[in-house]
């Protein structure tokens, strides 16, 4: 066996287990065939269909997944595996323009136990995967959305759109995901005129509502009247139920926490946050400590406040200083350009803030310069008590400079304003005590001393930031992939090994400050290295090998005439319906791999059956164009290449012989290189000799 075919077996089944592990739990094997379509019924029935204006009515949404099918869970429902890439059943107001109603909230049905494929890989004793007990819906799924009508909605016809999404699996293979737009026609009536429960909503309902739990909401008051106008415009209330004036509303956002438009909003949780800066251990023990020197030079009560406000005029102009240039370079320009657009800056920025955090939890601790603590202030006139309030701040760095840091990262794309409300906000809060302190001395006595609530007050600021830091290091990373994308195949690795080369360092210096011993030192250290060295010398050889397909590729394409179906075979395009039609008219066998991104299988099946030898090899000597066809969305050229044929589950294997109108669909039931190669030969795709094969592949 070649050092070839050994990397390209190994790197088939790192990434089935890649798959498996990451994936989620997609097991789609289209074990029959696809030719009909998904076999799920929906529809939607409201309770009553007669209502009065600011009332009330519940809406039925009904899935019925027969006696084969399933559908995952909405979002609240916790399962036994990773699940970020399933695709869960939600249920709301269809995002198109529906002023009079605004959506109270939605009960969805109780979920049943059922068996799915265990998402690890495990496999039983006919390698087929084991099955796990997840919560799923199934047999005939109800929802309730209950729907507020709005005090000023004119009497007459009114419908009321539903949209509803979800996926239907089954043993074998996962069906496309269902956007469906259900209407529900009701008849508006002014307040008071309509009975109680109005209308009923008529025959063929049976038991739809019997689940329903009114009690499950809260009492709410009617929703305010608002204007109407044109989709988008202002007063329209849409799927949130919120008016907009002016235009939709822009809030503001940091760390992925809406805070909405109000600057005094924004300042009031700002100053929240400083308040709760005054508990960590660094800044709470010296409370006590700077009032007890301003009373004491402090020649009555109203001069101790004067003495005070000028301290807490400090403490805020130290946040102020610190806002500010970020507040005066985000009104000149785009920071997030140089943020966010540069990779490197982002991954630097993110690891600052995350070393930030750790700190801050404990793992390690960081001093200002000794000279900063012999800085002498005194409290005895306006002055000083200002110069007292900004060194009280800065000593406190230690612990809260972490915060400062992150905030100037996070908020470097928010408006100059909001930015300055932050950051005075912050500096009011964190003097709020001082101030108040200064005018009642004798509060003191109830100053809590440093302990557990103020480690707990460290710990959950260091692991905010380490949320920031996230933030920064995944966009960091979306931005590297673009500017190398072959770097996607190998970027769990380099991960993978960030850490594993951290866990070195640290094994190796923990060592040596736990022991003397020459051979113990030396030994695990050797050891640091050897880990360090092994994960990047695999990580390594995977983007070498990635770097070289990516290179080959845009090298294959250089010279040759796209348009008239000249592309490289053996090679994985991304589908088009333009480029299928060139290389069709052509006369070139095509091999289409229709896929998606929660579709595990898809995955698994072709790094270890398509790429794998010796159909890598037998694709590029035959002039087979392999074109992967994405179906993740449903309304992507993908799927309606899909659709167009017939079939609607994936993964779907077609292969069109050279220049034939109609597929072949393979098997993708338990499939092998062997059979693969005999449909093929079935399907009419016929290898020429090694001078034809090479014309017809398009190498010149």
């Amino acid at each position: 066996m070649t050092p070839a075919t050994q990397w390209t077996k190994r790197s088939g089944w790192v990434w089935i287990t890649l798959a498996m592990l990451l994936g989620g739990v997609l097991w789609p094997t289209a074990a029959k065939a696809q030719g009909e379509q998904t076999p799920i019924k929906t529809r939607a029935v409201a309770q009553q269909t007669t209502v009065a204006a600011g009332g009330q009515v519940v809406i039925a949404v009904e899935i019925d997944l027969g006696e084969v099918f399933h559908a995952w869970p909405e979002k609240g429902v916790k399962l036994p595996f990773d699940d970020e890439t399933l695709i869960r059943t939600s249920v709301g107001l269809a995002p198109t323009d529906q002023p009079y109603i605004r959506m109270d909230g939605v009960q969805y049905p109780a979920t049943k136990l059922g068996k799915v494929p265990d998402p690890t890989g495990a496999v039983d004793a006919f390698n087929q995967p084991k099955k796990v007990d997840a919560p799923l819906y199934s047999g005939k799924a109800v929802s309730y959305v209950r729907l507020w009508v709005l005090p000023n909605a004119p009497a007459g016809p009114l419908t009321a759109t539903i949209a509803l999404t979800y996926q239907a699996c089954d043993d074998s293979m996962c069906f496309a995901p269902e956007d469906v737009e259900l209407p529900v026609q009701l008849t508006i009536v002014a307040a008071g005129a309509a009975a109680s429960g109005g209308t009923p909503a008529g025959p063929g309902t049976g038991d739809l509502f019997a689940k329903f739990d009114a009690g499950a909401w809260s009492a709410t008051a009617p929703p305010a009247a608002t204007t109407p106008t044109a989709p988008g415009g202002a007063g329209s209330v849409g799927q949130a139920g919120a008016a907009s004036a002016g235009g939709p509303a822009q809030g503001v956002k940091l760390f992925n926490i809406d805070f909405g438009r109000n600057i005094f909003v924004i300042f009031l949780i700002a100053a929240v946050g400083g308040m709760v800066l005054n508990l960590t251990p660094c800044v709470l023990p010296v409370i006590p400590l700077k009032i007890m020197s301003l009373t004491s030079h402090a020649k009555s009560r109203s001069h101790g406040i004067v003495l005070g406000l000028w301290m807490a005029a400090g403490v805020v102009a130290f946040w102020v200083a610190i806002g500010t240039p970020m507040a005066v370079v985000s009104s000149r320009l785009d920071p997030s350009q140089y943020l966010f657009g540069t990779w490197w800056v982002a991954m630097g920025i993110g690891l600052l803030v995350g070393v930030m955090g750790l700190g801050i939890m404990g793992l390690f601790n960081i001093n200002l310069p000794q000279s900063v603590y012999l800085i002498e202030t005194k409290a005895d006139s306006p002055m000083g008590s200002f110069f007292y309030g900004v060194m009280a701040a800065v000593l406190g760095l230690p612990c809260f400079g972490f915060v400062a840091g992150g905030l100037l990262a996070a908020a470097s794309t928010l408006p100059p304003m909001s930015i300055m409300a932050i950051f005075v906000g912050l500096g009011s809060g964190m003097a709020a005590p001082y101030l108040v302190l200064s005018a009642w001395p004798h509060l003191l006595k109830f100053i809590p001393r440093t302990g557990p609530a103020s480690d707990l007050v460290k710990q959950v600021m260091g692991l905010l930031l380490l949320a920031a830091a996230a933030f920064f290091v995944s966009a960091s990373i979306k931005t590297l992939l673009k500017e190398f994308p072959y770097l996607a195949g190998s970027m769990e690795w380099w991960a993978v090994g960030f850490f594993v080369a951290i866990a070195g360092v640290w094994m190796a210096v923990r060592t040596f400050q736990i022991t003397r011993k020459p051979a113990f030192r030396v030994v695990f250290a050797i050891l640091a290295v050897a880990m360090t060295a092994g994960i990047y010398l695999f990580a390594h050889e995977t983007l070498v090998k990635d770097r070289a397909t990516y290179v080959a590729r845009q090298e294959a394409f250089k010279g040759m005439d796209v348009a008239n179906g000249e592309v490289p075979a053996g090679v994985w395009l991304e589908y088009s319906p333009e480029l299928f039609a060139a290389v069709q008219k052509a006369g070139r066998p095509i091999f289409l791999d229709f896929t998606a991104d929660w579709c595990i299988t898809c995955k698994a099946l072709k790094a270890a059956i398509l790429d794998t030898e010796p159909l890598a090899t037998h694709f590029k000597q035959c002039g087979v164009v392999l074109m992967e066809v994405d179906c993740t969305v449903r309304r992507s050229p993908g799927s309606k290449k899909l659709a167009e044929l017939g079939r609607t589950g994936v993964p779907t294997w077609a292969v069109f012989a050279n220049g034939s109108d109609k597929p072949h669909f393979l098997p993708v039931d338990r499939p092998t290189s062997g059979t693969v190669l005999a449909e093929l030969e079935a399907a009419g795709v016929r290898c020429l000799d090694d001078k034809a094969s090479a014309s017809s592949s398009g190498q010149r």
